[in-house]
């Protein structure tokens, strides 16, 4: 008989005597990402872009700029990647009240964009710095 050695789960890296890892996740169901990707093709949605969340966009770049030249333009940058991602990937950010959605910018932590969904398209909301008052975020909702 061979000796039996207890180790905690996180501390355990291989299975069995002959040392093969244990397989990662993607191997557990391949299935699996081949439906999520089908999903991604039919999920497309049209991005409708009120003008308040264009002012919204350019107050916020400028005073990014005032803060330090050219930053201004790193913040639209962001902000465009994330409204671009919205496209296929919508569900995927948390529900912040109602039915309105937001996703935060990678760089800009604070900055989140703010939106929520009909059956084909998703209208923006606002791009707001999130120690600000949401609740005029709830009163620009209602509104649309």
């Amino acid at each position: 008989m061979g000796l039996i050695i207890s180790m905690p789960k996180s501390k355990l890296r291989f299975c069995g005597v002959a040392r093969r890892r244990w397989p990662n996740r993607k191997s557990w169901n391949p299935g699996k990402e081949r439906r999520i990707e089908f999903a991604r093709v039919f999920m497309k949605f049209v991005i409708k872009r009120p003008k308040e969340v264009e002012s919204d966009l350019l107050a916020a770049a400028r005073w990014y700029d005032v803060q330090q030249p050219g930053l201004g333009d790193d913040f639209l940058d962001e902000c465009e990647a994330a409204i671009a991602s919205l496209s296929a990937n919508a569900l995927l950010y948390s529900v912040r009240f109602a039915d309105v959605r937001c996703i935060r910018l990678p760089r800009f932590k604070r900055y989140g964009v703010y939106y929520f969904m009909t059956e084909e398209q998703i209208v923006l909301l606002a791009v707001h710095h999130g120690a600000r008052d949401s609740r005029w975020l709830e009163e620009r909702r209602k509104r649309t």
